[in-house]
């Protein structure tokens, strides 16, 4: 199992996966780190965990005309935050993906180094995605999972470090305790059952930096079937899907190392 971790790492590591955009200059921006500095917070874990709970408390998960006239621009989505911590305005509408993007523009403009991460779902009629965070943690040596759309950070219930992406898809998912304010745990207590039960299955880290690189796909084959077909996507299978909208996808599975995308049948 060394050597399989191993192997992904280095994969990942070609990939092109490293530190987070950094905003350009933005008085929202440099208010809400503004905000983050007068915290005392140094630590890379503390600031993520002090960011997430901004960016979940001050917006609200919500896809309707609203979140589209916004969806694509961070500033504005950025000051309407900071608005609406402050107690101006109505929350904005945000979604996984528009709230993992906040989050990275705070935390890339605080130097701290980020990648973003889609995980997938073969339990539907199409490949449903949900997008969260990774953070850096130079003390420790190591990537763990912030999710600023359901709040969450992830624990190993049995030695208490903070969890990966890569950990969640492929080791089991009862040794992984999700966790809220550093108090709630347990994924019946925060109702996030639906993560556990439906993704942490298949995994692709940030594709908006792989434009030029192959794009990596990591998959759990006894949670992911690479068979399936998916009506809503004109009955394309996993691998049909990627050709089509990744650049250069190489699958990687439990079973074997740099698998190329084929046919899919």
């Amino acid at each position: 199992m060394g050597r399989f971790w191993a192997v992904l790492v280095s994969c990942l590591c070609l990939a092109g996966c490293g530190r987070g955009e950094t905003s350009p200059p933005d008085t929202a921006l440099a208010a809400v780190v503004g905000l983050v500095k007068s915290r005392g917070l140094s630590a890379p874990v503390q600031c993520a965990d002090f960011v997430r709970e901004f960016v979940h408390r001050n917006s609200v998960h919500l896809i309707d005309d609203e979140y589209y006239t916004y969806a694509h621009d961070t500033p504005r989505i950025l000051a309407l935050l900071l608005a609406r911590s402050r107690g101006r305005g109505e929350p904005p509408h945000l979604d996984c993906y528009t709230r993992s993007r906040a989050m990275e523009a705070i935390l890339g403009a605080l130097g701290i180094e980020t990648r973003a991460v889609d995980v997938y779902s073969d339990d539907f009629d199409h490949p449903a995605s949900h997008s969260f965070l990774e953070v850096y943690d130079p003390g420790a040596r190591a990537w763990h999972v912030q999710d600023p759309d359901y709040n969450l950070h992830y624990l190993d219930s049995a030695g208490g470090a903070q969890l990966s992406a890569l950990e969640l898809v492929f080791r089991p998912l009862d040794r992984a305790l999700p966790c809220r304010d550093g108090s709630v745990r347990g994924w019946e207590k925060l109702g996030v059952e639906l993560l556990r039960d439906h993704y942490f299955e298949l995994l692709v880290y940030d594709r908006r930096r792989m434009e030029k690189a192959k794009t990596v796909i990591l998959v759990n084959l006894s949670r992911f079937s690479l068979e399936k077909r998916f009506p809503e996507k004109e009955n394309a299978t996993l691998p049909q899907f990627a050709e089509r909208f990744y650049n250069r996808p190489v699958i990687i599975t439990n079973n074997g190392f740099g698998s190329a995308v084929s046919g899919g049948g």
